[in-house]
């Protein structure tokens, strides 16, 4: 870990920004595993979340501290059964991001509605994020149906303003510029398709543990969906893992609940060398 100007960046591949949606996309799953097991497991994972929480709050990243308002709220309006809970878990979280929190933070919170000198570059400078928004839906305009291609905003926008080494710094525009808005549909439809799956376990889930861990997907959704408004991420691993984390999961649930296949139809099938693969041998369950 290294740290400069009130903000922490790990090792070389993550800028503050980067490695701060990691955090709050993962920091539900965590908190999640400590509705889980003995009184050792719940207090490892708490003291776990308060680090990332921690980690989080030392990266100075604006987009991920509203992220995490935006979860807190989220958690609160729709935990009817932990409420209880999730207050406690919202106040606890509060009171670390305020007294861990620097000053520098809240400053640049500040300039946010500063004007001259002190206000933010994001609002009036050309590198800034609303005028890298402003082309980048020109981009869009001009490049509806297939996009600029992958990785190529940076290109297009230095095309059409002359400034280099930008990206869109929004991952949805990020999507529909570079892949078109076909694209953009099928990254939303991919969310939404995941949203629904983990809505329908939380629904049909009775476990408190079991549901506890897809109420934390959801929450993890919220959380990289608005942090990822402020960054390009599209291409992130962060999101795959989770949704990956997802399927695993829904898996592991359709399986565990599968009839078992009958002993006598089970014994009558021919032996095969080589032996079936785990995939052939579930397809072969469901024929029978």
């Amino acid at each position: 870990m290294s740290k400069g100007a009130g903000r922490i960046t790990a090792g070389f591949t993550y800028d503050p920004n980067d490695i701060a949606l990691l955090f709050v996309t993962f920091m539900p799953v965590v908190l999640a595993e400590a509705m889980n097991g003995n009184m050792v497991r719940r207090g490892f994972y708490l003291g776990l979340g308060a680090m990332v929480l921690l980690g989080l709050v030392l990266t100075g990243s604006r987009g991920a501290i509203v992220a995490i308002g935006v979860q807190a709220l989220y958690f609160v309006l729709t935990a009817k059964k932990f409420r209880l809970l999730a207050l406690t878990l919202v106040c606890a979280a509060g009171l670390v991001v305020v007294a861990t929190a620097e000053q520098s933070l809240w400053d640049r919170f500040a300039s946010l509605t500063a004007e001259g000198e002190a206000a933010d570059y994001n609002l009036e400078g050309r590198s800034g994020r609303v005028q890298i928004w402003k082309n980048g839906l020109e981009i869009v305009a001009d490049n509806p149906v297939l996009g600029v291609g992958i990785g190529m905003f940076g290109t297009a926008h230095f095309l059409l303003d002359g400034k280099i080494g930008l990206t869109a710094h929004n991952t949805y525009l990020q999507f529909a510029a570079e892949l078109g808005l076909p694209g953009f549909i099928l990254y939303l439809a991919m969310l939404c398709s995941a949203w629904q799956l983990i809505t329908r376990h939380v629904e049909e889930d009775e476990r408190t543990g079991t549901r506890a861990r897809w109420i934390a997907l959801k929450v993890g959704i919220v959380g990289f969906g608005t942090a990822s408004f402020f960054i390009s991420a599209g291409y992130s691993s962060t999101l795959y893992y989770l949704l990956g984390l997802a399927a695993v999961m829904h898996f592991h649930h359709v399986q565990s609940n599968d009839a078992p296949v009958p002993q006598k139809i089970r014994s009558s099938a021919p032996l095969r060398y080589p032996p079936l693969s785990a995939l052939q041998v579930r397809q072969q369950k469901v024929r029978l």
